[in-house]
């Protein structure tokens, strides 16, 4: 997989594998990018429970490319705890701009595809704690967007301070699978996975 301009997404956040505490391997570059905003290495959290990649790409992309790296998946957060430690290693990828076409939110497995209504992790984990942004999830449906016609069926956890209303410090999104509920394009970055 790799991040090609003009497409759509979230950064990847895993789940530590619950089999191995070792980091996966990547294949990470740093530098600047073309457009001014640092492209960084992978951030994993104090507890190496999570780790934060810097490539765009859509939900199931995000979800297979944790698997493929020997993580358990995207991340499942069950405590103020947990989301503390998400938020380190997502925070530690993003962006301190506020361009848009930049990613300002990584994927969690967070889903409520086959049940619309009720959200739950993609993990089979039970459902324990929330962190939704003020007026999330709101199934945004935007006009001309892949959304229109589908809703917002996965969550993201998001730090975009353009929007104002609790994404800054780490709420919940939900988005669609593609992260195309018109919150604009994200960049290419350096190299693939």
């Amino acid at each position: 997989m790799n991040s090609t301009g003009g497409t759509f997404g979230a950064y990847v956040l895993c789940e530590t594998s619950r089999a191995t505490s070792t980091n996966a391997v990547h294949n990470a570059q740093t530098g600047i990018h073309s457009q001014g905003f640092e492209v960084k290495p992978p951030v994993t959290s104090p507890d190496n429970k999570y780790t934060a990649y810097q490539y765009s790409m859509n939900w199931d992309d995000a979800q297979a490319y944790c698997i493929s790296h020997q993580h358990a998946g995207l991340a499942s957060i069950h405590s103020v705890s947990d989301q503390e430690s998400a938020s380190y290693a997502c925070r530690g990828i993003i962006s301190d701009t506020d361009d848009t076409g930049v990613p300002h939110g990584c994927w969690l497995g967070f889903t409520q595809r086959g049940t619309m209504g009720t959200w739950t992790w993609n993990d089979g984990s039970p459902v324990t704690y929330v962190n939704w942004a003020p007026g999330e999830p709101n199934d945004y449906r935007a006009e001309g967007a892949a959304s229109a016609g589908v809703g917002e069926e996965v969550a993201e956890m998001a730090f975009r301070s353009d929007f104002g209303h609790g994404f800054s410090g780490g709420g919940w999104n939900d988005n669609h699978v593609d992260g195309q509920a018109g919150h604009g394009q994200s960049v290419s970055l350096f190299g693939s996975s």
